[in-house]
């Protein structure tokens, strides 16, 4: 209790252990030298958002990065979120927020509670 509270400087991240080599093909796939631009086609919302983020992180990916933002999995949908995708810099606030949840989620999970009062 006397080094609470604790902020890590950084919240490293290592991959799910059975997630391991699916993000090493993602990695190897990314750094191909015909990838010019990426595209985040992960679930709309804040948690697809993150998942995308930090598998961007642990790759290093230096392409400039577009967001395929579906409500629909038709195939009209589909065409016409390729022909409106989003710029990085629109999904900026919504990654800052996924990034901020689940670091305050790691937060409140590590800080040791009280013994409730009987």
């Amino acid at each position: 209790m006397e080094k609470l509270p604790h902020l890590p400087p950084e919240f490293a991240l290592a991959p799910i252990e059975k997630n391991a080599a699916r993000l090493s093909l993602l990695k190897k796939l990314i750094k191909r030298k015909d990838v010019s631009d990426i595209i985040n086609a992960c679930d709309a919302g804040r948690e697809g958002e993150l998942i995308f983020r930090n598998i961007m992180r642990a790759s290093g990916a230096k392409q400039p990065l577009k967001r395929l933002w579906l409500q629909s999995m038709t195939a009209d949908a589909i065409r016409t979120a390729f022909a409106h995708l989003r710029p990085n810099a629109e999904m900026l606030p919504l990654a800052d927020a996924a990034t901020s949840r689940s670091e305050a989620d790691w937060l409140v999970a590590s800080t040791p509670r009280a013994p409730s009062p009987r």
